[in-house]
């Protein structure tokens, strides 16, 4: 009997063995499973907080748009006259030709002619102006140039300032006071 009895107690104690090893083997996968949601929690909630660095540390996430580098200055005229086209007042500010802008990936060289323009509203309605279509680059024999790329919002809403530019590829460089901006069926104006 005591061969039975040593049997049945060497079953048991493997039996116990076995259970006690399942269990330790359920804890251990509980605890890496818990361990790796900690650590996904931590990431998620360090994503939504605020950055530490400055304001100036030359993160692009602003909505200050960075001032364009000018490649190759070639001429600048300050202008400060308007022409009005639909109801909106159309200033042009300045005109400045390089051979390129670091913000227009379009066109490169070999000159390239910027028009910058802030418009207004004179009325109480919207205006809504196809920049692209209708704005021309006067040359000095009468000739036109179309934009190659147009930033001024195409729609305009009272009692708001809108700025932007347009850049006109040129094939030489030219005399900017004897250009001129027309729009649509307005009148051109001339820079000087």
């Amino acid at each position: 009997m005591s061969d039975i009895q040593t049997e049945t107690e060497t079953e048991q104690e493997v039996a116990s063995t076995q259970k006690s090893s399942a269990r330790g083997i359920r804890i251990a996968l509980i605890l890496v499973l818990l361990m790796t949601f900690g650590v996904l929690g931590l990431f998620m909630a360090y994503s939504h907080l605020p950055s530490a660095g400055p304001g100036d540390s030359g993160a692009t996430n602003d909505l200050v748009t960075p001032t364009a580098v000018v490649s190759n200055l070639q001429g600048s005229l300050n202008v400060g006259r308007s022409l009005y086209y639909k109801g909106a007042n159309i200033k042009v500010t300045q005109v400045v030709q390089a051979t390129s802008f670091s913000d227009d990936t379009k066109l490169k060289g070999p000159h390239i002619i910027r028009v910058y323009v802030a418009s207004t509203i004179a009325g109480q309605a919207p205006v809504g102006v196809d920049f692209p279509k209708l704005t021309r680059l006067v040359l000095p024999d009468g000739s036109s140039i179309t934009p190659s790329l147009v930033t001024i919002v195409p729609f305009m809403l009272p009692n708001e300032v809108s700025s932007g530019y347009f850049d006109f590829p040129a094939t030489t460089k030219l005399d900017l006071s004897s250009l001129g901006l027309h729009i649509g069926n307005s009148s051109t104006l001339y820079f000087k």
